[in-house]
């Protein structure tokens, strides 16, 4: 079902642009903001700088704690950095934050681990006396030269859950699930890449429930040169038992790169998927984002919706939901190269309109779009074109309001 329903009254807000000058070696880039996350209430954001270097160690990477003020304004409130990382480590390539943002996780896929190069860590801090400090680091138990252990990272909302992705194919892909214990945190299961003729693709992006008894996984495949993709649902039930479920892609074509982006609202009931290049209704790569509800112990596409219609180029790959499952966001480059983002209402059975759109005067991409429990707050991740120069990203906080009639 494509969305066409008349736009309804929102309008967006901005405020509290996060932005840095470039502090990496001349020519690179920082990336900053390349993943953020939001806390629930919408008062905090952490963003990292995987690039970043850090005292002559190039591409160590670090990260940045934002706390939203009284009059809506964001302030610096701590930079985080791994000490012990070195030369290229990317720390902060992957974060992840608690509904309270009071527990953090970031990876360092490139870390050496064990004697192992780019085996990577995973690192887990706690907020105590107002600070972030250190609770943990974890790597694979059996760390792998090129392992890439927090390729990509998932904390559950209650912060006791850590889903971790080993994307490589040295190891055929996996994502290892830990629980916070009195003990620590503790390695629980481990799941195994189910697509045999997928060697580096499994993992490639999670998405996890509140209590962490739902989680996505989505793999994307280069097999051939197709860059297809899947995604599917694991569910843990009270029994303990764990069920997969397999999301079916009404538009699925060889190069869509379904699964490229996911999300998830806390309960699980509501997934949004991101294929940024199909084809759809003669639309070439226009790109589409699909709503799935969670009934009668299966997810079906409740929505979808088209880019090509908004007059562009295909979505960028960034994609949200908010934490009741009712309201979405995904982003786009128009086709003058500015950056767009679609915003809309998903109803109690899961069908979208479409609400609003936030027009960026940016020249490259949205590489990242994070959202409070009710979408009343969005944060967006811009980046100008990197052939124009040094790419210096930029990270807008949003207040989205009803408009008066």
């Amino acid at each position: 079902m494509l969305g066409t329903e008349e736009e309804k009254g929102l309008e967006f807000t901005g405020h509290g642009e996060t932005n840095t000058p470039s502090t990496d070696i001349p020519g690179s880039t920082r990336l900053f903001g390349r993943y953020t996350d939001l806390s629930l209430d919408g008062s905090v954001l952490v963003a990292s700088s995987p690039l970043e270097s850090v005292n002559g160690n190039r591409q160590q990477g670090l990260i940045r704690l934002y706390y939203k003020g009284d009059d809506n304004d964001w302030t610096l409130r701590d930079t985080i950095t791994e000490e012990s990382g070195g030369w290229y480590t990317g720390y902060g390539s992957q974060v992840s934050l608690s509904s309270t943002g009071s527990v953090l996780v970031v990876s360092s896929p490139n870390a050496e681990a064990e004697g192992c190069q780019r085996a990577g860590l995973i690192h887990i801090y706690k907020l105590k006396d107002g600070e972030m400090v250190k609770e943990a680091t974890i790597c694979n138990g059996s760390p792998a030269n090129d392992g890439r252990f927090g390729s990509a990272i998932m904390v559950s909302g209650d912060g006791e859950t850590l889903a971790v992705a080993v994307n490589s194919a040295a190891l055929d892909g996996a994502v290892m699930i830990y629980a916070s214990t009195d003990a620590g945190w503790v390695h629980k299961s481990t799941i195994t890449n189910p697509y045999q003729d997928i060697h580096n693709g499994f993992g490639s992006a999670l998405a996890l429930s509140y209590t962490g008894n739902h989680l996505a996984i989505s793999t994307l495949s280069d097999t051939a040169g197709v860059n297809a993709g899947y995604v599917d649902l694991w569910l843990t039930k009270e029994t303990g038992d764990i069920k997969r479920i397999s999301l079916e892609a009404p538009h699925s074509t060889f190069g869509d790169n379904y699964g490229s982006a996911i999300a998830m609202s806390l309960t699980g009931d509501t997934v949004l998927v991101c294929a940024p290049t199909a084809s759809v209704d003669d639309e070439l790569d226009s790109g589409v984002f699909y709503v799935y509800k969670f009934t009668d112990e299966r997810y079906t596409v409740s929505y979808e919706d088209i880019c090509g219609r908004y007059d562009s180029t295909g979505l960028s790959g960034a994609l949200c939901v908010s934490g009741d499952g009712k309201r979405g966001t995904a982003g786009y480059v128009t086709a003058d190269g500015r950056v767009g983002t679609v915003l809309f209402d998903i109803d109690a059975e899961g069908y979208g309109c479409v609400s609003g759109e936030l027009d960026v005067p940016v020249l490259g991409g949205c590489s990242q779009l994070v959202m409070s429990y009710d979408g009343s707050v969005i944060g967006a991740t811009t980046n100008n074109n990197p052939r124009q120069g040094d790419c210096v990203n930029k990270v807008t906080m949003y207040s989205v309001y009803n408009k008066e009639a």
